[in-house]
């Protein structure tokens, strides 16, 4: 019994022991402290890490923090987004209060480039980043909107005032040329990666997914892209989980939208001056009289218009069909992690009304973001989004609305009017907003998801290998019924009709990146990067109608056509196959070099393989000891010049290009019995010969920053050339087919950029910061096939040398012919009242010839691009408020205005309200009612449209307030903001017509018919 005693007290004292042991070895010790800013304010999230350990937390709403450090550890490390991170020794101490002070020097940010990352310091090319708070500042449709004005050289435009629709991108100008002009955007679009993958729509990320989108401009920075980098690169990361106790976010908005901006049209008074100058106009010219024999409007309009004109009727049938849209969001997120496990959520939901009845877009997005660290040597992870988008779209009614007398009602006892005025192939705009006359729908499913694995197999080294995939599905359903706004403004189909087309995008990627990155002696920086890529795409397409289904007033109508003999179908295969490698070294932090080189290969044309290399260096000026011997790092605080060059590539050709098409035909009978069919060349020849575009630029570019950098400004200048320009060319009849891509011609841009950043003030109570944009594109096609221009009808279908891609093309036009001109004016078939265009060139010497004519007397009207154009941004602080003012502007460039195209003198519909000549009014700059010599010609009529403008436009005005901590901790909430912002409310242009002058589309068009909306919405965003 006693041995058994002794033997269990041995037991006891030796568990005792071993605990005491694990005591020893894991005991821990508590600190707390509070972190604030210089000024005291505590700092709500910021990061306490024991140093050398998986111990961490985060403050809470009053600064506050507590720490269970490990025993043997005596430093804690203090970090805060946009603050400078603090190594603080605590040995002895339970108690440490730190102040962290806000980081004024960004060079050590870490930027995105092409297949890794880098410090802001260390780039040789033209890079710009934009960040999360910045993207923040606006409610936008789309991501791609947040890059307005806030990169130089980037243009983006929102041509379409629809609900939902997308934009335009530009990055230094136009690269590529195509007779196909509706292909053009595309041809000139950036590149697009998010999260390492391409071909993911901005439209389907809310920008509050978004921690940084850097923008690469030069082709050193694009290079590394190859084929796919010759318009720039836009680079997008989506938040990733961050370590510390869970954190929910809710940024939420709601606004209302009124038209930003909409032409004059004719009162009725206007309109019956109009229609009695019209019948004198048309009298004169019987009778070579130039004043006319006067009216009355009892001589013109019928006694039903009389009574109309005498009632006062007076409709302003665009403003009937215009209406008050609106257009709110509503995104919440998850972030939460661990020193294993790190998980971003978030949820979102798009929801826009337009100025249309019935013009709708909705988006619902999901998004997960994964990061597990398996082992010390393994990580895995995913992104993964799907986005849902419902889009109810209007025909036209504003072009229908417009030439509608404004005598007119749209109602008579109470009854919609179907054709008011009874005006041929015309209807009342008010007829779309009923679903059972119209339908058009468009609803898809888009997800875009990638995984990854990482392994780092030795320091420095590692292997990374993405798999993505991506699907877009959409369907497109369409009915109209016989008393649709289409069917009664068509010659054909006057019965209605019905289509449904259907697509499906998929995209397969798969890439393997290898790093490896060591720094020796101290002094030498080495990183080497190696891809290897390869991707699939595949689409079907498929679309079937009827000419004259049954009334399906259901949303079920699509699924019911009767008649299906018109089903198409497309089906398109791209495949691409790359290698990279690059090199970058550092040389004592300050001596910078880069080069890379990438071989492609594109099933687009014929699989044939191209190499683009690019190298850039940088010197660090102010680094060196003889810099700063002189200056002091208090006045010079950045000094850094780089140059780059670089070759990328394009394959901007539709596909299958490189073969020939045989179609088949039914062309004769064998031995008497039915037809045998045969099969001919299509209209286009394949050339397998077809090669790459191919771009090279020089990039020359300086960083300075002075007074510790409260100024920093970056500037860049570029030269580029785009050879091998691929188009579709016409070719002589004796070829057996009509057209054939091949490689030809030179275009050139080059130009200049400037960002400058300053902090006007800083200081406890207030602080002012201001960003300045501004930058100049010289675009020039440098040569065509045998130096001969390509010269259509339009000036948008124009090639000319020593021109831009896109031109004002058409007659110079020197006013109205005036009444004492009559006898001049008739040489040139014209008569007092007609537009005069200059007579430049047509005789054999090149002279005048007293003839009009398209092929002498056009010329180069301007660009449709900008001489410069930039944006400004100040961004204030007070006490919890903050104030952003963003400005915008354009100085210099055409486009083809479409409210013109409406004012046609020799018509019986209402028009916009222009200053036209008449006898008495021989200032006018538009023909005289009745004149029919402009639009005999289409031609003059374009020229007609063609205008110069500027504008300067307040873009938004957004002001916020950020409750104190002392009230939002009550409430258990670490941070709280509401805000208030107007978009679009102020413009200064100089054209007279008054629409919002970035309402441009891809083409250079006005769009009146989609007008740009004016929004102000007020927000809340949420930190819990």
């Amino acid at each position: 019994m006693r041995h058994l005693i002794q033997v269990k007290t041995l037991r006891i004292i030796a568990i005792c022991a071993i605990c005491l042991l694990n005591i020893s070895v894991y005991a821990q010790t508590s600190v707390s402290g509070k972190v604030t800013d210089i000024s005291g304010e505590p700092l709500i999230g910021a990061t306490v890490t024991a140093k050398g350990s998986k111990n961490a937390t985060i403050t809470n709403t009053d600064g506050n923090y507590s720490l269970q450090v490990p025993t043997g550890i005596n430093v804690l490390t203090f970090s805060y987004l946009g603050y400078t991170t603090q190594d603080v020794n605590i040995q002895g101490k339970q108690i440490v209060n730190v102040q962290l002070r806000e980081e004024n020097n960004s060079l050590n940010d870490v930027v995105v480039i092409g297949y890794g990352v880098a410090k802001k310091r260390d780039l040789t090319g033209a890079v710009a980043s934009i960040k999360s708070e910045q993207i923040l500042t606006m409610p936008v449709t789309q991501a791609a909107e947040a890059l307005q004005g806030r990169v130089a050289g980037l243009d983006v435009t929102r041509g379409n005032g629809d609900a939902g629709q997308g934009v335009t991108i530009r990055l230094r100008g136009n690269r590529s040329v195509s007779t196909e002009k509706d292909q053009l955007a595309n041809y000139n679009e950036p590149l697009t990666i998010v999260d390492g993958m391409q071909g993911v729509s901005l439209k389907d990320i809310p920008t509050s997914d978004i921690v940084s989108m850097d923008v690469l401009k030069d082709a050193a920075s694009t290079a590394i892209y190859g084929a796919r980098g010759a318009n720039g690169v836009i680079i997008v990361t989506t938040k990733s989980g961050q370590v510390g106790r869970p954190r929910v976010s809710l940024n939420s908005y709601y606004g209302v939208s009124n038209v930003a901006s909409y032409g004059e049209y004719m009162s009725t008074e206007q309109y019956v001056a109009y229609r009695l100058e019209r019948q004198r106009g048309t009298t004169a010219a019987a009778g070579n009289n130039w004043l006319g024999i006067p009216k009355t409007a009892e001589d013109i309009f019928s006694a039903d218009q009389m009574a109309k004109i005498n009632a006062g009727n007076n409709t302003y049938w665009p403003g009937i069909a215009l209406h008050q849209g609106y257009q709110q969001e509503h995104n919440f997120n998850l972030n939460a992690g661990n020193d294993l496990t790190k998980i971003y959520l978030s949820g979102s939901f798009y929801d826009e009304q337009g100025l249309l009845a019935r013009d709708h877009y909705q988006r619902f997005t999901g998004r997960l973001n994964v990061d597990q660290k398996v082992y010390s040597w393994l990580d895995i992870g995913m992104r993964m989004q799907m986005a849902y988008s419902n889009n109810d779209k209007r025909s036209d009614p504003l072009n229908v609305a417009r030439r509608i007398a404004p005598y007119e009602t749209p109602y008579e006892d109470g009854v919609l009017v179907l054709n008011p005025g009874n005006i041929g192939n015309n209807a009342n705009p008010l007829l779309d907003e009923n679903p059972d006359n119209w339908q058009n729908n468009i609803y898809g499913t888009r997800f875009s998801g990638a995984v990854y694995v990482e392994i780092k197999p030795l320091k420095g080294l590692s292997l990374r290998s993405n798999l993505g995939v991506s699907a877009d599905n959409s369907v497109n359903g369409m009915y109209y019924s016989a008393t649709s706004v289409k069917a009664m403004t068509s010659s054909d189909h006057k019965n209605g009709g019905a289509s449904k087309s259907q697509s499906d995008y998929r995209r397969f990627a798969w890439e393997n990146i290898l790093t490896y990155n060591k720094t020796f002696a101290d002094i030498h920086n080495l990183t080497l990067t190696g891809v290897q890529s390869m991707e699939k795409s595949i689409n079907t397409e498929m679309t079937f109608g009827d000419a004259n289904p049954p009334e399906f007033p259901t949303l079920l109508w699509y699924a019911k056509l009767t008649n299906t003999n018109g089903l198409t179908g497309n089906y398109k295969e791209r495949e691409y196959l790359s290698f990279a490698g690059r090199v970058g070294y550092v040389l004592l932090d300050k001596y910078i070099f880069n080069a890379s080189v990438r071989y492609d290969a594109s099933s687009k044309v014929n699989g044939n393989w191209a190499a683009f290399p690019s190298a850039g260096a940088a010197w660090r000026i102010s680094d060196e000891e003889f810099v700063k011997n002189i200056i002091s790092s208090d006045y010079l605080s950045n000094l850094k010049i780089r140059g780059s060059w670089g070759i990328s590539g394009n394959d901007n050709s539709s596909d299958y290009v490189s073969q020939t098409t045989l179609l088949p035909q039914t062309g004769f009978t064998w031995n008497g019995s039915s037809a045998a069919t045969v099969y001919a060349l299509g209209t286009k020849i394949g050339n397998k010969d077809l090669t790459w575009e191919r771009t090279s630029t020089y990039d020359f570019g300086v960083d300075l920053g002075v007074f510790d950098n409260r100024v920093n400004i970056t500037f860049d200048y570029y030269n580029s050339k785009t050879t091998g320009l691929i188009s579709l060319m016409q070719l002589p009849s004796t070829a057996g087919a009509s057209e054939t891509y091949r490689n030809f011609g030179e275009v050139g841009n080059n130009g200049y950029e400037i960002l400058l950043e300053t902090r006007n003030i800083a200081n406890k109570k207030f602080q002012w910061n201001t960003t300045f944009t501004f930058a100049s594109n010289k675009e020039k096609i440098l040569s065509l096939p045998n130096g001969t221009d390509v010269i259509n009808q339009y000036s948008r279908n124009c090639l000319i040398i020593g021109s831009p891609v896109e031109v004002a093309y058409g007659y110079i036009i020197d006013g109205v012919w005036q009444i004492d001109e009559a006898d001049k004016a008739a040489i040139y078939g014209a008569k007092p009242g007609d537009i005069k265009f200059r007579d430049i060139a047509g005789g054999a010497n090149g002279e005048p010839d007293n003839k009009i004519t398209a092929a002498s007397d056009r010329v180069v009207l301007g660009k449709m691009a900008p001489d410069f154009y930039g944006s400004m941004s100040n961004d204030l602080y007070w006490k919890g408020f903050d104030l952003n003012i963003f400005a915008t502007f354009r100085v210099n460039y055409w486009y083809s205005s479409d409210f013109i195209t409406k004012y046609d003198p020799n018509s019986e519909n209402n028009a916009p309200f222009v200053n036209y000549w008449t006898p008495e009014n021989p200032s006018g700059t538009f023909s005289r009612p009745g004149s029919s010599y402009v639009k005999n010609d289409n031609v003059m009529a374009h020229t007609m449209t063609l205008l110069e403008n500027s504008f300067l436009k307040i873009r938004n005005i957004t002001l916020g307030y950020t409750l104190p901590a002392s009230v939002t901790k009550k409430i258990q909430i670490n941070r709280l903001r509401v805000w208030a912002s107007a978009k679009n409310m102020f413009i200064w242009q100089r054209d007279p017509a008054g629409f919002d002058p970035e309402n441009v589309n891809n083409l250079g068009e006005l769009m009146t018919d989609h007008p740009l909306n004016r929004l102000v919405t007020f927000g809340v965003n949420i930190d819990f």
